[in-house]
This record gives structure tokens, C-alpha cells and sequence, in this order.
């Protein structure tokens, strides 16, 4: 028997729960934190979660200069300056990645619990907000999922827009055929 891990079995779960779409796996996820230690640690989460593409940054800058990439995601630290005002801190980055690309989800991370920083970053421009504390992990690919659902749904609507765009025009030709053929035959 074949061996599965409990990861894969999770994985293959989500999938099912929600009609997925395999371009899922090729999505680029930019993590932004100036802690190695927890960039490490969400960095091989994400990775073992879906099979995106993680790229880490400790900058707000390093971010920038990459989002050419174009991230479905960006999960970034908000505390990333630590004071140090010669350093973008994360609303100032979050306010730059929206500039150049409104598209781009943003989930802002960080230790404090009020709910100024929580509007703050909301009226910015992110996704949504998650705490860093025992539930941070779990919260992350909570959000994940949600955001690639609604990606899911996007692409959909999209395609369904387009074909009735494209289904117009022929419905527009199927009449005057048979108006022509119409006219044609009382016309004889």
C-alpha cells in the first residue's frame, strides 16, 4: 500500500471541499519579516500546505523590487521597521504593493492585539488581519484557503462573462440569418 501522509490526505481534503483549480499549485506566496526565525517557520508551513512557490523577504523594499513576480499572495509583518523610520515599515509597504498592483491579496501579520492597527491595515488595503500567537499558523492557511477560493470564483465569473460575450455576437447572427431567410422566402 502506497504511503500517504497525513498532510497529503489534508491537502487532497481541501481540494475536494471546493471546486480547485490547479493553477492553485503554481501560485507565488511573498512572506515579509524581519524575524529569520518565523519567516523560517511560516515559510516551510506555506510550502507544506499547498505546493506554491514561497518566496521570503526581511524588507518591505526587498518586496517591492520584486513584485514584477506578481504574488497571489503576500503575507506581511507590520512591526517591519522596528523604529527605524530610514525603513519602509508594513503600512508603508502594504500602501506601495496596492499602488502598483491592487490585485495583489495582502495579509498583515503582527504581535499587537488592538483594534487600531486591525482598521489600520484593513483601510490600507489588506485582506485581513492575523494576530501572531499560538493560532497564527492555523490562521494563515485558513485565510489561504479563503483567498483561493475567491480566486476560484473569480476565474469563473470571468469566464462566464466571457462567454457570454462571446455567445451574444452569435445569437445577434443566428437572428438575422433567419430574418434574411425569413424575408427571403416571403419574397419570391
Amino acid at each position: 500500500m502506497e504511503n500517504i501522509s497525513l498532510n497529503t490526505l489534508h491537502i487532497n481534503a481541501v481540494k475536494n471541499s471546493f471546486d480547485y483549480d490547479d493553477s492553485i499549485d503554481t501560485s507565488l506566496i511573498f512572506l515579509v519579516d524581519d524575524n529569520p526565525v518565523y519567516l523560517s517557520l511560516i515559510k516551510k508551513e506555506m510550502m507544506g500546505y499547498y505546493k506554491v512557490k514561497v518566496k521570503a523577504f526581511s524588507s518591505g523594499e526587498e518586496c517591492l523590487e520584486s513584485l514584477h513576480l506578481n504574488p497571489t499572495l503576500i503575507i506581511l509583518d507590520y512591526d517591519l521597521n522596528c523604529g527605524d523610520t530610514s525603513i519602509l515599515d508594513g503600512i508603508d509597504t502594504l500602501k506601495k504593493i496596492k499602488e502598483k498592483n491592487k490585485n495583489i491579496e495582502v495579509l498583515m501579520l503582527t504581535g499587537k492585539d488592538d483594534a487600531q492597527t486591525v482598521i489600520l491595515s484593513i483601510k490600507s488595503g489588506a485582506y485581513d488581519y492575523i494576530l501572531k500567537d499560538e493560532n497564527a499558523l492555523i490562521n494563515v492557511k485558513n485565510k489561504l484557503k479563503n483567498i483561493m477560493k475567491k480566486r476560484v470564483i473569480v476565474q469563473r465569473l470571468f469566464y462566464d462573462k466571457q462567454s457570454k460575450i462571446m455567445i451574444f455576437p452569435i445569437m445577434i447572427g443566428l437572428f438575422l440569418t433567419s430574418y434574411l431567410i425569413i424575408w427571403i422566402f416571403n419574397n419570391l
